[in-house]
């Protein structure tokens, strides 16, 4: 009979019976996978620097590398502010003629120079915040701007310009410069190197910034950053887009858009499930079966046995022991010694109730199905379940 089903063990019971090794090597996975995942997902938030790049420059990103107060800056002055994730190509193309698209810590490709352009002259305006390639800004100006990374220290207006109103000072923190804006007209600056130009584009108005800093969050406060910054949105009725593509792992979909970090952490999550399953399984053999295999019916046995002795072709042989052990049960019933002879034994048989034919298979040669089973039935009524 099979005892109750014991309940199947816990993960917990599973991981304790573990080696230590195991157990340690299993702890440290976890742990590296929580770490990993915690980490990207508070890093791109900006909840430090946290060393990556890509929140640099991002209205995201409340880091000091970010630029979430000059966006909550935008929007408190009266500006509707969104944070656009498609490509700049295709913001460019949807926003609204008097909308200003915001760019900061990304290089235009030609492509998307000209989906500026094509903006520009519709009537929007462009905040280019960054370095940006000599041959990206030709296609929008139709002339050379050239980009440095040299410094540049606090600097204070050339002209009298709408981006300029109210700005007296402005600090950036050395990180480029424009020493030459081509048709662009250099509206903040020093000794020959801009750090702001503004250009008219069609019926737009295009203003480039070689150093982001003075609208990041480290650097907001700072002298008239403030002052600058919301002048160089433009009026407060300008809806404001931040392009984010480049600082959300561009418009790439599906696994191509998981962060590298996701894809290790999920890779390690996976590998820790798998071992988890293999040290909770069985290590030998098949599943255990719900019931115990119980051996066959002994029918079954006696058939097998027949059927063997059938194939020998020689009953009598085979069923020698059999009827020996029927004669001396027969002996042993009448109280007969084995010095009585044959006719004894058969009238003991015949006073135990055998019947002729079962007395002849005693004691005649078996030859044939009749007789061996003439046999079994004598050594039933002899009361002989074992020989």
């Amino acid at each position: 009979m099979n005892g109750p089903a014991s309940p199947p063990a816990s993960t917990f019971d599973a991981f304790k019976r573990l080696p230590l090794v195991g157990r340690v090597l299993l702890a440290g996975l976890a742990l590296l996978v929580a770490f990993e995942m915690a980490a990207s997902l508070v890093a791109p938030l900006g909840g430090g620097d946290g060393g990556r790049e890509r929140s640099q420059s991002s209205a995201y990103s409340t880091a000091a590398r970010g630029l979430a107060g000059y966006a909550e800056l935008l929007a408190e002055s009266g500006h509707e502010v969104t944070r656009a994730r498609q490509g700049l190509g295709d913001l460019l193309s949807s926003l609204p003629d008097q909308a200003t698209a915001i760019v900061a810590g990304s290089v235009l490709t030609n492509d998307e120079a000209d989906g500026a352009k094509a903006f520009l002259e519709r009537g929007g305006r462009v905040l280019l915040a960054g370095q940006q390639s000599g041959p990206a800004l030709r296609r929008i100006l139709d002339g050379p701007v050239r980009w440095t990374p040299e410094s540049i220290g606090p600097v204070s207006p050339l002209v009298p310009v709408a981006e300029t109103a109210g700005v007296r000072d402005v600090v950036a923190h050395g990180q480029g410069s424009w020493p030459e804006t081509g048709p662009a007209l250099p509206v903040l600056g020093e000794r020959g190197q801009a750090l702001a130009a503004v250009a008219d584009v069609g019926a737009g108005r295009l203003v480039l910034l070689a150093d982001p800093t003075p609208l990041e969050n480290a650097n907001l406060a700072t002298a008239d950053n403030a002052a600058f910054g919301l002048a160089a949105a433009g009026p407060a009725e300008r809806p404001i887009a931040f392009a984010e593509a480049a600082h959300m792992g561009g418009t790439a979909q599906g696994w191509r858009a998981v962060p590298s970090q996701w894809k290790w952490a999920i890779v390690a999550g996976a590998l820790a499930t798998a071992l988890a399953m293999w040290s909770a399984g069985r290590r030998f053999g098949p599943p255990q079966d719900d019931h115990r295999t119980l051996p066959p019916p002994r029918r079954a046995y006696v058939d097998a046995v027949a059927a063997t002795l059938a194939r020998t072709k020689q009953p009598d042989a085979s069923l020698a022991p059999l009827r020996e052990a029927a004669r001396q049960r027969l002996l042993q019933r009448a109280g007969l010694g084995p010095q009585a002879d044959k006719e004894q034994v058969r009238r003991a048989a015949a006073d135990l109730g055998l019947p002729p034919d079962e007395i002849d298979a005693l004691f005649g040669a078996v030859t044939g199905d009749d007789k061996a089973m003439a046999v079994g039935r004598a050594m039933a009524r002899l009361g002989g379940s074992r020989w």
